[in-house]
């Protein structure tokens, strides 16, 4: 157990926070799965358009390892497979007919099963894609074993959810889940939680290691936990981890046999009239969840937080990793002499404007950057934003060069994009930083 206080960061005040009041949704027309939603795999479909499924057939296979297998989160009808340049498989529409709530596989009786046959279950069921691994933050390879497995309860984004809030009564499922994943690896099992906070969804778990985390945004992401517990040597140190609700449904198809057709989403941001949480089918539109609120073309749609997030439509789902969307204003203006101006109303992290020096509000956030993209000075300002023993402008500047060696050496392996969303925010010389690393990612996955 480990008790540690991040003072690196920083708590963005915006406003447009959801209530605490669940919505559930009610099924829609049809949804949508995304096979780019997943990094690193190769789709091939396993289904035809005018093809029959139920909940939790198998709809696409990943060439790379053809035993991760993705499955349909609704009964109905494949009603149209959308496909790119190159016949690349961009978008499949199913249809929602006669899903009932009810619907469940047969409980399984884990007491019975081996080590092979859980990990055997979670892929034939279309479970496993929801286990992730570092380096490369993509589908965790079934072939290879953990040396440990991290579950975080303390999402810190703007906008996240309340896990302790929307999972309350589900201690059963989420021993459950626990239980799985010791099945999964040797090592430790990792949980993550806030260090001020009570939790009353958390049975006692013996296998389960429990550490308590405190501090600004981003001491609630599994990379940061992940740095401080059981940093990441090498390419080969592979570590796993799996959200608390991906976990909870585990547990619950093991538990009670009921296929995880649903999830908690958080909907925030100064464009909503009604900011809250929402329970909804997986693979939902995003023009259904949102059908009760008048989002134009000057909104920005998020999938993700505002940080780290991707920038979507209203005719797309939720990315399927995403458990919050985000609305905030589109806007290109600039202010006249903006850097000149007092600026007793802006929003700033350094001393350059009157409102520093002054306890900041909740503002309503925007699209500008406030200035033009300019070379990298090292003004410290990253290395305030970020909780890690890494510099990032050494590594920044490796990646562009495109230098293997020294990424290496900067430890590009223990990087995830969003660790530096804060970076890029913070940045004064307006450097996509969080793209940069995803980019040094992709290149050192690719050079192998």
């Amino acid at each position: 157990m480990a008790t540690i206080h991040i003072t690196k960061g920083h708590n963005i005040k915006i406003s447009g926070n959801p209530e605490k009041k669940i919505n559930t949704l009610a099924c829609p027309d049809s949804i949508k799965i995304i096979p780019d939603n997943y990094d690193s795999i190769k789709p091939k479909l396993l289904i035809k358009e005018g093809d029959q499924v139920k909940v939790g057939d198998k709809i696409f296979l990943d060439k790379n390892n053809p035993s991760i297998l993705f499955c349909s989160h609704v009964s109905g009808v494949i009603k149209s497979i959308k496909l790119g340049d190159r016949r690349k498989i961009e978008e499949i529409e199913v249809t929602c007919e006669n899903n009932d709530a009810s619907i469940a596989k047969p409980e399984i009786d884990t007491n019975k099963c081996s080590d092979d046959d859980i990990k055997k279950i979670l892929l034939e069921s279309g479970l496993w894609p929801s286990i992730r691994q570092r380096p490369f933050s993509k589908i965790a390879d079934p072939l290879t074993s953990p040396k440990s497995i991290f579950v975080t309860a303390m999402p810190t984004a703007p906008f996240s959810l309340d896990l302790n809030f929307v999972l309350k009564g589900e201690n059963d499922s989420i021993k459950k889940g626990f239980d799985i994943l010791n099945k999964l690896t040797s090592g430790d099992i990792n949980l993550i939680v806030d260090r001020n906070k009570e939790y009353d969804i958390f049975p006692e778990i013996d296998s389960v290691n429990k550490h308590y985390f405190s501090g600004p945004h981003p001491s609630g992401n599994t990379g940061i936990h992940i740095h401080h517990i059981d940093p990441i040597a090498d390419k080969n140190d592979i570590v796993w981890y799996i959200s608390l609700q991906d976990l909870n449904d585990i547990g619950k198809f093991f538990n009670e046999g009921i296929y995880p057709s649903e999830k908690y989403i958080s909907c925030g941001g100064s464009c909503l009239s009604s900011p809250s949480y929402y329970k909804i089918k997986k693979g939902m539109i995003i023009s259904d969840i949102l059908k009760n609120e008048k989002i134009n073309p000057d909104h920005v749609l998020i999938s993700g937080d505002i940080l780290s997030g991707e920038k979507t439509n209203m005719e797309q789902p939720l990315n399927f990793y995403s458990e919050v969307l985000s609305a905030i204003p589109n806007n290109k203006n600039r202010d006249f002499l903006g850097w000149i101006l007092p600026g007793l109303n802006k929003y700033s992290l350094s001393r350059t404007f009157l409102s520093s020096f002054f306890s900041k509000k909740q503002t309503n956030f925007d699209t500008r950057i406030n200035g033009s993209r300019r070379a990298i000075i090292p003004f410290g300002r990253w290395e305030r934003m970020l909780p890690m023993d890494i510099i990032p402008n050494f590594l920044i500047k490796s990646i562009i060069a495109k230098d293997i060696e020294d990424m290496e050496k900067y430890g590009i392996y223990e990087c995830d994009h969003e660790d530096f969303s804060l970076c890029a925010y913070a940045c004064q010389s307006k450097v996509e930083v969080s793209k940069i690393i995803k980019e040094g990612l992709e290149l050192m996955e690719k050079e192998g």
